[in-house]
């Protein structure tokens, strides 16, 4: 699961195309010309779904330094609003594995 500050790296220096690749998505290209999909997904909370064609919430494996029930998230609103921020780990959140 990607680290906060590889939320950030990828928001800061990479190119995020809104694109209805499979459904709404990003595709995000990178300095090297490589590129990813991260589609919506929405956020389940008591069991349901939310939001599954407007927003995507991903996890961190970053969490709060001041509160153990929260950690941070990459989020996005449509093609709207792109950010890193701290959110509550009672929701479920995707999450997007990486390799190195």
């Amino acid at each position: 699961i990607p680290k906060k500050s590889e939320w950030e790296e990828l928001i800061k220096y990479c190119k995020w195309e809104w694109s209805d690749l499979g459904g709404n998505s990003y595709r995000v290209t990178g300095p090297n010309g490589n590129t990813i999909v991260i589609p919506v997904t929405g956020s389940c909370v008591n069991d349901k779904w939310y939001g599954s064609k407007s927003f995507g919430y991903y996890a961190a494996s970053t969490p709060s330094a001041t509160n153990v029930r929260h950690c941070y998230e990459m989020y996005f609103w449509e093609d709207k609003e792109l950010m890193v921020k701290i959110d509550g780990r009672f929701g479920g959140r995707c999450v997007r594995p990486v390799s190195y």
